[in-house]
């Protein structure tokens, strides 16, 4: 689209962003809220890795690692054994790194999701601010496996899947939190 609009070339128009204004209008709040208010039920504490009291914004930062192709191949067999997807397997990562940082055994961070509604016709062509971030919860006990872990999170993850709309300030407001976590895995 860049090149051809740097060709002079005729873009047919985007759907119209009210599309998916109406369409977010039309959801079923209080199912949402219910779902949400169920996969963060019995949350006692938020997950905050940084210093508190730190004033905002603060130092930001960003890592890139690359991984080796043999760790690569070992997690998405891992997710295709374990039936659930390598984003989920790596999720589960950074829930066992969160929970190493912190000491706590029920940890909650956030994802972005795209927020692009397949059910709204020209949703993909639009222009318009769609994304959202939502938590993300993996609870472990000392007997919980790690296909106990995955399972746990995939599920979550089809739980929500209909609700990911929400915004997060009204998970916050559900939950009672001011705040869930302060890391997001992207």
């Amino acid at each position: 689209e860049i090149f051809a609009g740097y060709y002079g070339q005729h873009l047919p128009a985007p759907a119209p962003y009210r599309s998916f204004v109406t369409w977010l209008a039309d959801r079923d709040r209080h199912a949402a809220e219910k779902a949400w208010r169920a996969v963060l039920a019995g949350l006692d504490t938020p997950t905050l890795v940084g210093p508190p009291n730190r004033p905002r914004p603060g130092r930001r930062g960003v890592e890139t690692i690359r991984m080796p192709a043999e760790t690569s191949r070992a997690i998405s067999e891992l997710a295709r054994s374990s039936h659930t997807t390598v984003n989920t397997v790596l999720q589960a990562a950074w829930a066992q790194l969160l929970i190493w940082l912190t000491g706590q055994h029920d940890v909650v961070f956030g994802t972005t999701v795209s927020g692009r509604p397949a059910e709204v016709p020209g949703s993909d062509s639009m222009v318009g601010l769609f994304i959202n971030t939502v938590p993300v919860r993996a609870h472990i006990t000392a007997h919980t496996t790690t296909t106990d872990l995955l399972d746990h999170m995939q599920t979550a993850h089809n739980d929500t899947l209909d609700h990911q709309h929400l915004a997060l300030n009204d998970i916050h407001r559900i939950t009672g939190h001011d705040q869930l976590f302060d890391t997001l895995f992207v």
